[in-house]
């Protein structure tokens, strides 16, 4: 499904923010047009929801992202100037067809109150130190620019002194996550840079490996009645080894190796980052089955009537 982009002056456009959005997450997408929305608001040009929801086509069928959208355009409506009610108006009359919604957002954002305001953006005293101090009395952060902010606080591009001790910039610093996603893709078979959206079902988790051992011998007969002990190690390598007999799994939910931070404002370009720490290595995709991948004994008599 195509996306057209009728609102050029708008930076970054609607095209750039949603560029590869029918394969992207819905909470991907309305992530991004959050992060527009406030660039948006600065520069005083909000898109409409009818603008938004006949450029981004896909936002009927995304729910997460529509809630976004509504909220993008009521942000915009109220930041010129229009009261709860009469942006509340537009937003009906914009596209009356989402009219259930709208009036969802409307009713959430009710309940929850008033939304408190972005979090203003100082830049006048950048770059600056912070965060804990190091042993050489520094703070292990440098912030060098601010990014974005919305109510939840302020996006700051920022240099760590630890991964930049010789005080390299940070583009350079900034290798090693993106050598980290390289290497990553290349584990589960893909091409960094490829630009591809992978098969169903083209990837397979780890095959299991696994010895298990069973002992059993029968005593003598008796009224009729035989019994016999058993004796079963499960997973009987993993007594041996600990990293034998280990079974790894994908858990049915989704893996998201790194997360949407902002738009960047100079080149209109997501910017990302390491969901958590490890999150790139090579096989943390998978999940341990704890009790599976132990060695467990059983002992036991059976008696046959």
């Amino acid at each position: 499904m195509g996306i057209t982009d009728s609102n050029s002056d708008l930076s970054p456009s609607l095209a750039e923010v949603t560029r590869g959005s029918p394969q992207m997450e819905d909470e991907l997408l309305a992530e991004r047009l959050e992060s527009a929305g406030l660039a948006w608001s600065r520069q005083g040009r909000t898109p409409t929801l009818r603008e938004l929801v006949t450029c981004i086509p896909i936002l009927r069928s995304r729910p997460i992202s529509l809630d976004a959208a509504i909220d993008v355009a009521l942000r915009g409506h109220l930041a010129a100037g229009l009261t709860l009610e009469e942006s509340a108006e537009q937003l009906r009359a914009d596209a009356p067809e989402l009219a259930d919604a709208i009036e969802a957002h409307l009713a959430l954002r009710s309940m929850l109150g008033s939304l408190p305001a972005p979090v203003p953006v100082e830049t006048e005293d950048l770059p600056r130190p912070f965060g804990p101090a190091l042993r050489d009395g520094k703070q292990r952060y440098q912030l060098e620019e601010a990014l974005g902010s919305g109510t939840q606080g302020v996006v700051f591009r920022a240099m760590d002194r630890l991964l930049a001790a010789d005080g390299r910039p940070l583009s350079e610093v900034a290798e090693k996550p993106v050598s980290d996603w390289n290497a990553f893709l290349e584990s589960v078979g893909y091409e960094p840079g490829a630009g591809f959206s992978p098969e169903r079902n083209s990837l397979r988790q780890p095959w299991t490996r696994r010895l298990d051992f069973h002992y059993e011998i029968g005593l003598p007969q008796m009224f009729g009645t035989r019994v016999s002990v058993q004796a079963d190690i499960l997973n009987l390598a993993n007594l041996f080894d600990d990293e034998a007999g280990v079974q790894k799994f994908v858990l049915n939910t989704t893996y998201m190796p790194v997360t949407f931070t902002a738009m960047d404002p100079d080149t209109g370009k997501p910017i990302y980052r390491e969901t958590a720490n490890d999150r790139l290595k090579p096989g943390n995709q998978f999940s341990t089955g704890n009790l599976a991948s132990r060695w467990q004994g059983r002992l036991g008599v059976r008696v046959s009537f």
